[in-house]
């Protein structure tokens, strides 16, 4: 069979034609792809997580992270410049107010202890002495006021005798005389001994009131020695736990020194740490439920500190209701914290790094294509997991809220989603 031939003419127009082709189609795929984003901006559909734009109530919630602290704590110190003897309770141990957690010792001040008892006993024996003293005073002193009534009360008897005998010429008119000065001389002397008697009472209390006084200051300072001494056994003086011990056997201690730190195990307080941009939401008596993985407890917002630390601030919760089991000192737990309810507003679940009354921009997706456009978003109030949309976005909108920095940073104004 015959085979026809192609002319070389031919060849060379066919070739023409596929080059024609060729240099079209590389134009068209050239122009395609300086119409779109470069390849590095087609994302991936399980790459983004996206979110829709409604409206409606939101509830005010500001969460927060931190612990359980004791809502009563006792700082125990030496009481005097001591050597720790022996620790017998350590850090977790759980106590009562009459649990003793180590013993200090301190010979100086036991030998004060007994100087001061020993002086107290001299001085209750100089009070003994004093008052059998002024008692001897002061009947020694009546004694005399009565011999001296006794004795005017003679000369008195005298005096009506010869008063009566002067009439009767018997007795001389100086005999008379000297009997009457006997008896104002006697008078005058009674009244000076019972001035004397006044005076001497009056002494006499006034020494009773110093030696009493001297008395109160030895009990005084016995008493507080004997309270330093005994409180050389150093005790919990609360019910809870151990929490820290600052000191270690055979550890010389001056007088203050920090010994441990007890805090209340059943009386708590959560203190958590909020973002500083969110401490303005907050006020005292605001409702919060606090978390322990192993339950939940009731509490409302009873302080809030105003100190800015690491931009966050703490906020101090007091807690109501039974507490869950595992409730305890330095529990870590998380806080979620009610500040009213934002009414009838455009919100949408937070994007990432959005924040209250920020400016930011938002990928939103296109209705039309598996496409995203880069828009401008203003924020209002931020919550715990959405945020307020004041403006750039409309009810129904879906926008990618993950992380999208590196496309914005990039001027990246669309995204394909595949």
């Amino acid at each position: 069979m015959d085979i026809p031939k192609v002319s070389k003419s031919k060849k060379k127009a066919g070739s023409k034609v596929l080059v024609a082709v060729a240099v079209v189609a590389v134009a068209l795929f050239t122009a395609w792809q300086f119409s779109r984003p470069m390849a590095s901006h087609v994302v991936a559909a399980d790459a983004v997580v996206t979110a829709k734009v409604e409206r409606g109530d939101v509830p005010l919630e500001i969460k927060g992270y931190g612990e359980l602290i004791p809502a009563k704590q006792r700082l125990l110190t030496a009481p005097a410049a001591a050597v720790v003897e022996e620790i017998l309770l350590k850090p977790g141990q759980r106590v009562e107010p009459g649990d003793i957690i180590l013993k200090l010792a301190n010979p100086d001040l036991e030998q004060e202890v007994t100087n001061a008892e020993l002086a107290q006993s001299q001085s209750r024996a100089k009070a003994k002495q004093l008052e059998a003293s002024q008692a001897n005073e002061l009947l020694q002193q009546m004694s005399r006021l009565e011999s001296l009534k006794g004795d005017l009360e003679i000369s008195r008897l005298e005096f009506e005798a010869n008063e009566e005998l002067a009439k009767k010429k018997i007795v001389s008119r100086l005999e008379l005389a000297k009997s009457k000065m006997q008896v104002k001389k006697l008078e005058q002397q009674i009244s000076f001994e019972k001035a004397r008697l006044e005076k001497l009472r009056d002494l006499q209390g006034q020494a009773r009131l110093v030696q009493q006084d001297l008395l109160k200051q030895g009990n005084t300072k016995v008493t507080l020695l004997k309270r330093r001494f005994d409180s050389m056994n150093v005790k919990a003086g609360i019910s809870g736990v151990i929490q820290h011990l600052n000191v270690e056997l055979g550890q010389s201690v001056a007088v203050g020194t920090e010994l441990a730190l007890v805090g209340s195990d059943r009386e708590l307080l959560a203190s958590l740490k909020v973002p500083q941009r969110r401490a303005d939401q907050i006020s005292l008596g605001d409702a919060a439920v606090i978390d322990t993985r192993r339950g939940v407890v009731q509490g409302k917002v009873s302080r809030i500190v105003p100190v800015v630390d690491q931009g966050s601030i703490t906020v101090e919760v007091t807690l109501s209701g039974k507490l869950p089991r595992n409730a305890r000192p330095s529990l870590v737990v998380e806080g979620t914290i009610s500040s009213g309810v934002l009414k009838n507003v455009l919100y949408v679940k937070r994007p990432y790094q959005a924040q209250d009354s920020g400016l930011d921009g938002l990928y939103r997706l296109d209705k039309e294509d598996d496409s995203a456009e880069l828009v401008s978003v203003r924020y209002g109030v931020e919550t715990d997991r959405f945020i307020e949309v004041n403006k750039g976005l409309d009810e129904g909108d879906v926008v990618i809220i993950s992380d999208t920095q590196r496309w914005k940073d990039s001027d990246v104004q669309r995204l394909y989603i595949r």
